[in-house]
């Protein structure tokens, strides 16, 4: 199958409408002060959401959009939301676009707010396309942008305005809660942040409700043994030299990192495969090659939730060779030097169980000769998720 037609499968998908997340429990409050339990469909916003949609607890029932206008509070699995009127500084942070103002440069909005913390100090974060905020009230007060700032400074070196650091101070009000943590937050890093709180609440003695996790990327680990579908051909100066199409089983691993946002619909993955290609072309001068190599394809996966248990996935990745020193032979002698080439896969996955088509685009095996080996292939693979 050829690359293109993959493609076309990766775009097609999504737009026939697999992938749809689930509706998962909820609730929200509208502006009389009801509170409505509900069906929200739960799509684990990387921006913070102006509308969501939902249904009556009958899975049949018509859906309904509700928007910011009309609610006051959502919330649905272990995810919060609150209407707030606040005062946010949405300075870019982008090095070509810094002003030479070290002081936030306020706009007011009303927006939902994600609350993470919610006890003595609330803390709630705000996430707008490259922007990302986070914000405090104590005991029912005013909502505070906690404040960090880029900007230009003189000889055009960059300044950083951290006035958060003194915000928290100011709320702390207890000595065993070293200035040095407050100092050590990343503001970009929602972990650290909820570290911090964890930590006032111990020194305080309070309990708190930590509505987000610190977002822990998974890893899943597969068996994929499969089958290459492999051939060469050789390009010399004067003859193209083909060889047949062979059938080889393979063997790898698979590392995939799934990243904490869309409800897990991104991964990363690794899976370096042992693989080989052995064969003779007696018709020229007793052609032989002996190739065997271990690939490492480093890419991303994009799932398609069809249930619980099932999805669809597509993979691109590059594709590093290691080759094992193994020769390429007519009438002179080659240790094989590879290129990096790309990977495209289209699977299936129910549980534990997988299966996946790969297409790989083409290798030059003879990096640095006067020939050009043209490695071509595609592969069935099969999977067994280990843990």
């Amino acid at each position: 199958m050829p690359i293109r037609s993959i493609l076309l499968l990766v775009f097609f998908i999504p737009s026939a409408g697999f992938g749809q997340i689930k509706y998962e429990n909820g609730y929200f409050i509208s502006n009389d002060d009801n509170k409505i339990e509900c069906l929200i469909k739960n799509n684990d916003w990387s921006s913070n959401p102006l509308e969501f949609r939902y249904k009556s607890q009958a899975s049949n029932d018509n859906v309904i959009t509700a928007n910011i206008k009309v609610v006051k509070e959502f919330g649905v699995a272990n995810s919060k939301y609150i209407r707030a009127n606040v005062k946010i500084d949405k300075s870019k942070e982008d090095a070509n676009l810094l002003t030479n103002n070290g002081n936030p440069e306020w706009v007011e909005q009303e927006v939902f707010l994600e609350v993470l913390v919610e006890g003595q100090v609330n803390l709630y974060s705000y996430k707008e396309r490259n922007l990302e905020r986070y914000f405090y009230s104590t005991d029912g007060s005013t909502i505070h942008q906690l404040v960090y700032k880029v900007f230009r400074f003189k000889n055009d070196q960059m300044g950083f305005n951290r006035e958060f650091i003194n915000q928290l101070k100011s709320i702390s009000g207890c000595t065993s809660l070293p200035t040095s943590l407050a100092e050590r937050i990343n503001y970009h890093s929602k972990g650290d942040w909820i570290d911090y709180f964890e930590r006032y609440d111990e020194c305080k003695g309070t309990k708190s409700i930590y509505y987000d996790s610190k977002h822990k990327i998974d890893i899943n680990l597969r068996f994929t043994p499969g089958i290459d579908n492999s051939f060469i051909d050789v390009q010399t100066e004067f003859l193209t030299i083909p060889f047949d199409k062979i059938q080889n089983a393979r063997i790898g691993m698979e590392l995939e990192f799934v990243l904490p946002i869309n409800k897990g619909k991104w991964s990363v993955i690794a899976e370096p495969t042992y693989r080989y290609y052995r064969q003779t072309n007696e018709k020229y001068v007793n052609f032989f090659i002996d190739y065997r190599s271990i690939e490492l394809p480093i890419g991303l996966r994009h799932n398609f939730f069809l249930g619980e248990y099932s999805k669809i996935f597509v993979n691109g990745a590059v594709v590093f060779d290691i080759d094992l020193n193994y020769t390429i032979l007519m009438r002179r002698y080659y240790i094989l030097r590879t290129e990096p080439n790309l990977a495209a896969g289209l699977g299936f996955s129910h549980k534990k169980l997988g299966i996946e088509f790969r297409y790989y685009s083409p290798r030059n095996l003879t990096i640095g000769t006067d020939w050009y080996t043209d490695y071509k292939k595609n592969c069935l693979i099969l999977s067994y998720k280990i843990f």
